[in-house]
């Protein structure tokens, strides 16, 4: 075939680099060495000019035309995200990573040194500031809302609506915690299984310090804010992948249930059930070194069967979500219940304990978080999936009570 070969034209990294001005004439970007992979390969955000975006085979995710194509919707993605007014990556720039070090070492300090931390220094120290965060950095999206672009306006509609219903849960939950909880939590006092030396706590209501029900309401909270952040954030993401066609554009509010949505709900209120009267039997008929595990699963299972009764299938079908909004507030807890018992700002009885410790903290104390912060992530979940259903029914048509809309909404979730 040589004497049909007219002329011959070789492309190297030089000509590609002259024609197309790619970096030392890499037709296919970065490579994937070790160290340009993960979260060290450049991001599709500036780090400092935030209204700076990337794509192409040199950003996340790599190389290779899918990749390209992932790489141009995560930054499609992440535009919408910073004009809706919601952090993006990194989530944590070095001055944050910086004072997180700080607080960490000032809080390892005061456990060391055995200073006499009070109660309400506990909560000014632990759990008041990431509540006043979440909660400023809600507000600030709040406001940076009122004025958006038109092109984003109308992606946050339902943002909007999540956290209005969000704020009306969280007003309901901390008055269920305050109610449900009061008369447990007064028991467990009175039993000896926990006690608060009285110089560390301001006043006593009952048996339980005022700081213990500031505990209640800051806890759910918290946890709760959580929750509506990561909610709000999935929520956008989804609309702006329904807007570039990467998602099928569905309704959850007006979806069906099925006979396995029944058969997840049988089953977990089921099992949860089960587990309570195991718990009650633990109470009644074991020893005291079962107590407070018994006191524990009695007290909150039937409640997360409740919720699993209405909206089980719910859960099961957002469990990504529930596990990632009840499971880093846990860990949080974790850190801070082990520090106040290793300060000695309140104790437990180790008579009423089975004998498994996580460093300081009983596996019982890692149980309670598991489970309070499973009821209010569930709680906040189902009641705004419930206020989707019944904001699809109003505007279907449907009357009715206000009492009666909402029994309906949470029954056809």
């Amino acid at each position: 075939f040589e004497k049909y070969i007219k002329f011959e034209i070789t492309y190297s990294p030089k000509d590609w680099e002259q024609l197309f001005n790619l970096q030392k004439g890499s037709c296919f970007g970065l490579s994937h060495t070790f160290f340009q992979l993960g979260f060290m390969r450049p991001h599709n955000q500036h780090q400092k000019y935030r209204n700076l975006f990337f794509t192409g085979c040199s950003t996340h995710p790599g190389s290779g035309l899918p990749n390209v194509l992932v790489s141009a919707r995560l930054c499609a993605q992440r535009v919408v995200l910073h004009e809706a007014g919601y952090k993006t990556e990194p989530p944590v720039g070095l001055r944050g990573v910086m004072l997180v070090a700080a607080w960490f070492a000032f809080v390892l300090w005061l456990c060391s040194s055995r200073y006499p931390l009070t109660y309400l220094g506990f909560h000014v120290l632990f759990t008041l500031p990431p509540t006043m965060w979440l909660a400023f950095r809600m507000y600030q999206r709040r406001v940076d809302q009122r004025q958006l672009k038109p092109h984003v306006q109308s992606l946050v509609e339902k943002v909007h609506a999540i956290r209005t219903s969000g704020f009306v849960s969280i007003a309901v939950l901390c008055l269920l915690s305050l109610t449900y909880t009061t008369p447990w939590d007064n028991y467990l006092v009175y039993k000896q299984i926990w006690s608060y030396p009285p110089d560390r706590v301001l006043l006593t209501l009952g048996w339980v310090p005022l700081e213990e029900y500031c505990f209640f309401v800051i806890q759910t909270v918290m946890t709760s804010l959580f929750l509506l952040a990561a909610m709000e954030r999935e929520q956008l993401s989804t609309s702006v992948m329904q807007l570039v066609g990467a998602m099928q554009q569905t309704d959850p509010s007006t979806r069906v249930r099925t006979s396995e949505d029944g058969l997840i709900r049988v089953a977990g209120t089921s099992i949860l059930l089960l587990m309570s009267l195991c718990g009650w039997y633990c109470v009644f008929f074991e020893k005291d070194a079962c107590l407070y595990f018994g006191l524990i699963v009695g007290w909150a299972l039937p409640v997360l069967a409740l919720q699993w009764f209405f909206g089980g299938h719910v859960v099961w079908r957002e469990k990504a979500l529930v596990f990632y909004a009840a499971g880093l507030p846990t860990l949080f807890l974790w850190f801070g219940d082990g520090l106040a018992i290793a300060m000695d700002i309140w104790n437990i009885n180790p008579k009423f304990l089975l004998g498994l410790y996580f460093g300081p903290l009983p596996f019982e104390e890692a149980l309670f978080f598991v489970c309070t912060n499973t009821m209010v992530v569930q709680g906040v979940l189902l009641f705004v999936r419930a206020a989707e259903r019944m904001e699809a029914g109003r505007n279907d048509g449907k009357q009715g009570s206000l009492l009666k809309r909402v029994f309906n909404a949470a029954w056809r979730l």
